[in-house]
């Protein structure tokens, strides 16, 4: 296990430049924080803002590891389960999803 202070660091450095962060950074982020066992409730919430906004750019592996991690911190309500979740239907439905993000 890394020294604690890394992901403390980590987590304040993504918050600074979350909003360079492309749809892979903000999946990749939300994994490594599970993937440590490390909790940090303000970057979650902008990680999981930063997806619902860009949500038609991730891939689908991005879109899996980002509604598992937010799963596993239980932080994936319904709103953003379905907004997640919604990108992966046919492309008329894109319309309604993105006005409701």
């Amino acid at each position: 296990m890394p020294d604690p202070a890394l992901p403390a660091a980590l987590c304040r450095a993504a918050v600074s430049r979350i909003d360079q962060f492309a749809a892979q950074n903000i999946a990749n982020m939300a994994w490594s924080l599970v993937y440590l066992h490390y909790q940090d409730e303000q970057l979650m919430h902008l990680l999981k803002r930063k997806a619902c906004e860009q949500v038609f750019e991730m891939k689908p592996q991005e879109l899996a590891n980002m509604m598992w991690a937010l799963a596993s911190h239980e932080q994936l309500d319904p709103h953003t389960a379905q907004v997640l979740g919604e990108c992966c239907q046919e492309p008329a439905s894109h319309a309604h999803i993105a006005a409701s993000a």
